[in-house]
């Protein structure tokens, strides 16, 4: 089953673009080369059927998954963020 998808934004360009200046605004600007965003599928049954991974790559990598499909993050989930 697939979550719910924004009839004006149906590639998810505009919500990427936004998540992306999200973890641009969270972490320093200029050790981050690359941010990929991506929705992935859940085969645990414990998990939501789709979850958010960013992959942050600059001087220092991080790896995040956020348990809600693309179209439901908000900043408070990046504002929640940690490296670790």
């Amino acid at each position: 089953m697939k979550g719910f998808q924004n009839p004006r934004d149906p590639e998810n360009i505009e919500i990427t673009k936004k998540v992306k200046e999200w973890v641009m605004e969270k972490f320093t600007v200029s050790d981050i080369s690359f941010i990929s965003i991506n929705e992935i599928s859940c085969s645990d049954g414990c998990c939501p059927n789709s979850r958010t991974q960013i992959l942050v790559l600059g001087n220092y990598n991080f790896d995040f998954l956020i348990g809600k499909p693309l179209t439901y993050i908000r900043k408070w989930d990046i504002v929640l963020l940690n490296k670790s």
